[in-house]
């Protein structure tokens, strides 16, 4: 699992994005990624594309709680 975080300089808000591989490395696409904001509980779903690869955008910066099943 691979986790980026940007905030763009003019406005406020940041972006997960990664890429879900099992232990030999290989995508797993389908996966289901849940990303929750701590302070708010406003929680985003996604799921990972053929590629394995996900992002959430729009997000306000702070502490999120991600769970990948």
């Amino acid at each position: 699992l691979f986790l980026i975080t940007n905030a763009a300089a003019q406005t406020e808000s940041a972006r997960i994005q990664g890429t879900i591989t099992d232990q030999a490395g290989a995508a797993v696409p389908g996966v289901t990624v849940s990303v929750t904001e701590k302070a708010t509980n406003r929680n985003v779903i996604v799921q990972t594309g053929d590629n394995g690869s996900y992002s959430i955008l729009s997000l306000s910066p702070g502490q999120y709680q991600i769970e990948v099943t």
